[in-house]
């Protein structure tokens, strides 16, 4: 591979996953020829990973930017840097908040009828070396969040489930049968699409994003859509074409290509892109400014 090339690719990782230079380089000069550039993710691996944000649905948001917490975004996460795998995903966040956050995906994930709905279906946490792990029994795929252990998240957890009730914890290594027949919400092309924005968060954050956060976009007649809604201290033309450019490059997987634009009624409002993904549902995009 020609030196500019290789040179090239390890910048698109770096920026993805945030990891330094060397590494980057370093990964990219062992990705055989044609590959992209981050690992796709496996199928069962994405459901996972679109589930567990889908269910925070916060992507990203360092707790010192709470001043400007959108209505939207229900929790603080502040992503560091990934480190994908097909079936697997570490992610190291700060401490502040994430436990918290992490914590809400079991918020109404009780046993007992009347009690709540199945918040995030057949989704089980462990420890995994002082990392909060989430997987789902019976598939080898896990997040794993480093930066917060699994007994922070318990402990937060407590506040809304002081008694040990949730399925969770009465099953932590079963599918119940409540799951089994739990509709799942989001659909899984839904899913898969969070998770194909999840491996690309780095090149929101290389623009200086201060949130980024998720929720369900109805497109009749599927609705399995998503939104994935940004803020940025200041967002130029040109910076909005760097982030649409490097989101569909051809060098991830799986590609993104831009379907249309809605122009928005406010003067000199970024408009909102529609992007398709090849094997998921559509993200509509929107980039605001703080």
């Amino acid at each position: 591979m020609p030196a500019t090339q290789l040179s090239r690719r390890a910048r698109l990782r770096q920026k993805v996953l945030r990891e330094p230079y060397q590494s980057a380089l370093r990964e990219t000069r062992a990705t055989p020829p044609g590959s992209p550039v981050v690992p796709a993710a496996t199928t069962a691996q994405a459901i996972l990973e679109g589930a567990i944000f889908s269910g925070i649905r916060t992507l990203h948001l360092p707790y010192h930017a709470r001043s400007r917490l959108p209505a939207t975004v229900p929790g603080w996460l502040d992503v560091q840097r990934l480190r994908p795998e097909p079936a697997h995903l570490d992610i190291e966040v700060g401490r502040t908040g994430a436990a918290q956050t992490l914590a809400g995906l079991f918020a109404d994930y009780l046993e007992e009828p009347g009690n709540g709905p199945i918040a995030a279906a057949g989704i089980r946490m462990r420890d995994s070396r002082g990392a909060a792990e989430f997987f789902r029994p019976g598939h080898s795929g896990a997040v794993r969040f480093r930066g917060v252990s699994a007994a922070e998240v318990l402990s937060a957890h407590r506040v809304v489930c002081p008694h040990s009730t949730c399925i969770a914890e009465t099953s932590p290594h079963v599918i119940t049968v409540a799951e089994q027949f739990h509709t799942t919400h989001p659909a899984d092309r839904a899913l898969l699409a969070v998770s194909s924005a999840l491996r690309r968060l780095g090149i929101f954050l290389a623009l200086g994003a201060t949130s980024i956060d998720t929720w369900d976009w109805i497109i009749p007649p599927t609705p399995d859509g998503m939104v994935i809604e940004a803020w940025f201290p200041s967002m130029t033309v040109s910076e909005q074409e760097q982030i649409l450019e490097t989101l569909c490059s051809t060098e991830l997987s799986p590609v993104w290509s831009i379907d249309q634009t809605w122009p928005r009624g406010k003067r000199n409002a970024p408009p909102y892109y529609v992007l398709t993904i090849e094997g998921a549902a559509d993200i509509q995009l929107r980039l605001f400014q703080s």
